[in-house]
């Protein structure tokens, strides 16, 4: 089975690149999705604008031999985190008419 979720808080969080890394502090919003297969959960979080370092980091994971986390869990996660760059894209063309 696998499960993905995503949300977006508007409270200041912690924002880390895997929940095994090291947490950095912000004080603005961050997204956070969460894919859970089988008996493996990862959760990703990130600040806007941070979108590019953590896809890198994404593959790096997908591309590990060690790692459970496949090149399909790697699109599938994301495909979610370009959906909030889509509505703020969105946003900011409705912005600027």
């Amino acid at each position: 089975m696998t499960e993905l979720s995503s949300d977006h808080p508007n409270q200041a969080s912690t924002s880390a690149a895997l929940t095994t890394g090291a947490p950095a502090l912000t004080t603005g919003p961050c997204f956070r999705i969460s894919l859970i297969r089988g008996e493996h959960v990862w959760q990703f979080r990130w600040e806007p604008g941070g979108e590019s370092a953590l896809i890198d980091h994404i593959a790096e994971l997908a591309r590990d031999p060690n790692s459970p986390f496949d090149w399909f869990d790697a699109a599938a996660v994301c495909k979610h985190i370009a959906r909030p760059i889509t509505r703020r894209n969105g946003a900011n063309a409705s912005n600027q008419s």
